[in-house]
């Protein structure tokens, strides 16, 4: 599962909110946005417990992206057992 998708639905849900001025809207794509990261977080719990986490290291979903290469700084995410109930 891609971790970064889990990670911009908030941040995607509040710039939609921002360009909505109504509060009804507003409402709803905040109902929206929090639906849709308890689907992804479920699948991310069900994928979780039912691949083996020993068999492939303490973090399952590793993913890394560089932001600068000469001071070497990278964004590095996974997800291990707390972190999945965490979520």
């Amino acid at each position: 599962m891609n971790l970064w998708i889990i990670l911009l639905v908030p941040f995607l849900s509040v710039a939609l909110m921002l360009f909505t001025g109504r509060s009804a809207v507003v409402r709803k794509v905040a109902a929206g946005g929090a639906f849709a990261q308890l689907v992804l977080v479920l699948l991310l719990a069900a994928s979780y417990l039912h691949d083996s986490p020993s068999a492939q290291g303490p973090y399952l979903y590793e993913q890394s992206m560089t932001w600068f290469d000469r001071p070497h700084i990278m964004l590095h995410t996974g997800v291990d057992g707390i972190s999945v109930c965490m979520l």
